[in-house]
């Protein structure tokens, strides 16, 4: 299976609707554009693109989507909200495994750890993820890693 891990780009800072409703900024659609245009040029199309439940999470894997050819469907998980751990976004990847590639957009530092499990380092070591940021890792067995390193583009 290949992974994506993808941290949402450039948001707002936090309103009184709170963090969850933090949408992009026009600089973090054009983030997001630019992902999607990467990941198709180097043939890199997840069949499925799960996002945390947070706005700026959604608005990124939509973009994203919908550059990809054909658009990857898209899936909100409620689990991958900012504070998830690592068990919970491999749960996420772990719960589709078998349907193709896969994307999971979200947040830091969880998915900088959760490459960084993936990668082999020792617990507690993550990866520093920037807005918009992706992490690509092709794994066999995502309780078993460590898996190989496809790509870290930046937008």
């Amino acid at each position: 299976m290949k992974l994506y891990l993808i941290r949402h780009a450039k948001a707002e800072d936090p309103g009184p609707e709170g963090d969850l409703a933090r949408r992009l900024t026009e600089r973090g659609r054009e983030e997001a554009r630019r992902v999607g245009e990467a990941l198709k040029r180097l043939g890199m199309r997840p069949a499925l693109i799960v996002a945390s439940p947070a706005l700026r999470a959604q608005e990124t894997a939509r973009i994203v989507a919908s550059v990809l050819e054909p658009a990857g469907t898209v899936e909100v998980e409620e689990t991958l909200a900012p504070g998830a751990t690592v068990d919970v976004v491999l749960g996420a990847a772990r719960s589709r495994a078998g349907r193709g590639d896969l994307a999971l957009v979200g947040h830091q530092p969880e998915l900088g750890r959760t490459a960084a499990f993936l990668l082999g380092e020792e617990t507690g070591a993550a990866l520093h993820l920037r807005p918009a940021d992706v992490c690509g890792i092709e794994i066999h067995d995502l309780g078993a890693p460590p898996g190989r390193l496809l790509c870290l583009l930046t937008p």
